[in-house]
């Protein structure tokens, strides 16, 4: 059985530590993390652990820490998962990845500014053939632009060539 001294020891040297690493890997939430750490120092005094060398306690502690996390995660996740609908589930599963939707609202923030580069005729007839819900026609197009349909084609074709660069 581990004397009071070394219990005191082991608490003193090694919870700040635990409890460093513990708001590592879970972030913010600071009472979550002390809560983690209590448990494994409560586990670990309960089974009378025997306190020997500064590295094995922390190589120990470390091991408890995220092993305890990554039990919370799992259960965290199946919770989850649980209370979902398979409607919800699927999707979940079929959702794009946040890297996708950044890459895709980057993408679409530099098409935006080229097209604020072109001239003028050659943005309002890309936005109004491409960026309507339903493409504009390019006769009324032409009557818009108070030109003839080749007139836009053209108009178009200068528009998207400079865009390709």
């Amino acid at each position: 059985m581990a004397s009071h001294k070394d219990t005191e020891r082991l608490f003193n040297e090694m919870y700040p530590y635990a409890y460093r690493y513990a708001r590592s890997l879970i972030g913010r939430d600071a009472f979550f993390a002390d809560d983690l750490v209590a448990e494994i120092m409560l586990e670990l005094l309960v089974s009378e652990f025997i306190y020997t060398t500064d590295p094995q306690a922390r190589a120990l502690l470390g091991m408890k820490v995220r092993s305890r996390w990554a039990d919370y995660l799992r259960r965290s996740a199946y919770r989850h998962a649980s209370s979902l609908s398979l409607d919800d589930l699927e999707n979940q599963l079929t959702a794009p990845s946040p890297e996708r939707v950044i890459e895709e609202r980057d993408q679409t923030n530099r098409l935006h500014e080229a097209i604020s580069k072109l001239p003028p005729r050659q943005q309002l007839a890309i936005n109004l053939r491409y960026f309507q819900s339903e493409p504009v026609p390019i006769e009324q197009i032409a009557q818009i632009l108070d030109t003839t349909p080749g007139g836009v084609k053209s108009s178009l074709h200068k528009a998207k060539a400079s865009l390709k660069c």
